[in-house]
């Protein structure tokens, strides 16, 4: 009967826009505090926006400025739920709010790497105890988020969905001949976590076997002009292209052009969403032994 209130504290990262836009086409009242800058965000139909910037832990001031401003956004409009999608910086805005029902939903880093430094831990201990429920998409992220201290009771373990009717194979497989050239692809953001020097460490070695394979890498991220440096010291700058961000709803007939899909990330929650959506593609996929 109706539609429900529902409160998003989230980045513009496709798993969030993808819940997002969900409730949102359902009939939902949608009020989304985007934790990211203005330029980044895309209107959706039914849903409020209120961009809070990019926030970080350590610049505190900019933090509370912004922790205030949410909760009185969130208090005044007074959803049925309050759900923050990461339990880092989004989940800790969302235990200033002081509201509740709170769900939380973890993504990986925010818990898998929490134990490393023990204010962190301590944040991300006291954000999942005060959630009403967690949510995460992997059992191993499940026993991380236990050994923080949350009640196994309210942990529910719901995986991150793709779309297959949008994501698929390519009508006619056409078969890697001798004077092919490959085609390899990562989507990871060009940040430390993705390790995607890692990848460009490779690129010598791989052109030693297939001369004629060429790489793209999708995304954008801090490391950007470090990792073109590194490709320009090894001598494959003409062998990489960096593709910036590729919207989401380009991606598969992007990627149904590439051979394989390769991730290099350091730590991961469950299937990363585009490991997901490479497979989905019908492409084979080299990955690191995380998650």
């Amino acid at each position: 009967e109706g539609g429900v209130k529902l409160c998003f504290i989230a980045s513009n990262s496709v798993h969030a826009v993808k819940w997002i836009r969900y409730f949102a086409e359902n009939g939902h009242d949608i009020l989304w505090l985007a934790v990211c800058r203005q330029e980044e965000v895309s209107e959706m139909y039914g849903v409020k926006i209120h961009c809070l910037g990019q926030l970080e832990m350590r610049n505190w001031t900019r933090f509370l400025s912004s922790a205030w401003r949410a909760r009185r956004l969130v208090r005044s409009w007074k959803p049925d739920l309050l759900h923050a999608h990461y339990a880092g910086v989004n989940g800790l805005l969302g235990l200033f709010a002081g509201y509740h029902p709170f769900v939380v939903t973890a993504w990986g880093s925010d818990v898998l790497l929490a134990g490393k430094a023990f204010f962190t831990r301590f944040l991300v201990r006291t954000i999942l105890r005060h959630a009403d429920i967690i949510t995460c998409d992997a059992e191993h992220m499940c026993r991380a988020i236990s050994s923080l201290g949350a009640d196994s009771g309210k942990l529910h373990k719901i995986m991150f969905g793709i779309d297959t009717e949008l994501f698929r194979p390519p009508a006619a497989e056409l078969p890697l001949g001798p004077q092919s050239n490959p085609v390899v692809v990562s989507l990871r953001s060009l940040e430390p976590l993705y390790d995607v020097q890692t990848l460009i460490k490779a690129v010598p070695m791989v052109l030693r076997s297939v001369p004629s394979a060429c790489f793209k890498i999708v995304g954008s991220g801090s490391q950007e002009q470090e990792l073109k440096s590194l490709a320009v010291r090894l001598g494959v700058q003409d062998k990489i292209s960096f593709l910036g961000r590729i919207p989401n709803q380009e991606l598969p007939e992007f990627l149904r052009g590439c051979d394989v899909y390769v991730s290099t990330s350091l730590s991961d929650a469950g299937i990363a969403s585009s490991t997901a959506e490479a497979m989905s593609c019908g492409l084979p996929v080299v990955v690191s032994d995380s998650g």
